[in-house]
């Protein structure tokens, strides 16, 4: 026979705060799983291009921003790449969206995409403009 036990009733209305607490952390913390990897990988290549390591800044670029960089068509991408004024600084923030992400370190922003498993640069030397998209040194 159903009917109406005190017990049970108030043992599942107690689970309830419960049960909302847990998934609400665990959706916090499912927005940026990567967010980790993706600032590693910005800073090192912010202390590659400022430490003049052209050939370790551009194998953490992605093809497309390797062969955007100023000057590319005309020689290397480890030579082009000395071209991008990065100055590093304080990582002021990343975004994570599913395989893109933005991160704002020192005075620019820098774009990455997920690629093969790694985080790699598709667009830095960013700058916002007033109207329209970034204006990025390489790639964009």
């Amino acid at each position: 026979m159903l009917g109406y036990h005190p017990g049970v009733v108030s043992a599942r209305l107690a689970a309830i705060p419960v049960t909302v607490t847990l998934a609400l952390a665990v959706a916090g913390c499912a927005g940026t799983p990567h967010e980790n990897a993706v600032t590693a990988a910005a800073r090192s290549f912010v202390a590659k291009v400022s430490s003049g390591d052209g050939a370790a800044a551009c194998a953490l670029l992605t093809d497309d921003a390797r062969s955007s960089a100023p000057g590319a068509t005309d020689q290397s991408c480890a030579q082009a790449i000395s071209n991008v004024k990065e100055q590093g600084g304080a990582v002021g923030g990343v975004q994570v969206w599913g395989d893109a992400a933005q991160v704002h370190i020192g005075e620019d922003v820098l774009f990455l995409r997920l690629t093969s498993g790694k985080w790699k640069v598709s667009a830095a030397g960013c700058k916002p403009q007033p109207e329209g998209p970034y204006d990025c040194q390489v790639g964009g």
